[in-house]
């Protein structure tokens, strides 16, 4: 991260990797119902936030997901908080996206 210019400053105390056989969501008939269950258990975690492909069950492209990431950046503020309604915002536009071949 550092060579990135993404500065380090606190200890790391873990690093974990996993490999995934497969990197895009599979829907199934009915899983809207599911997603929101979990979306809604995990908003009431603090301190976590998830996406990207994996997170939001989105089939993107690298660009798109990318563009989550920059968007979570966006909403940090100062002193630790999140803007949890930009991100909502956000969500929305995310939303919109059309995978491109």
């Amino acid at each position: 991260m550092a060579r990135c210019g993404l500065p380090i400053r606190t200890a790391i105390l873990r690093v974990e990797t996993r490999q995934l056989p497969f990197a895009y969501p599979i829907y199934r008939q009915g899983y809207e119902e599911h997603l929101e269950r979990l979306d809604n258990w995990v908003a009431g975690l603090p301190g976590v936030l998830t996406f990207g492909r994996q997170g939001l069950f989105a089939h993107d492209n690298t660009h798109h997901t990318l563009e989550m990431a920059y968007a979570a950046v966006e909403c940090l503020a100062g002193g630790g908080t999140f803007d949890w309604e930009r991100w909502r915002r956000y969500r929305e536009e995310f939303a919109t996206h059309v995978v491109e071949d």
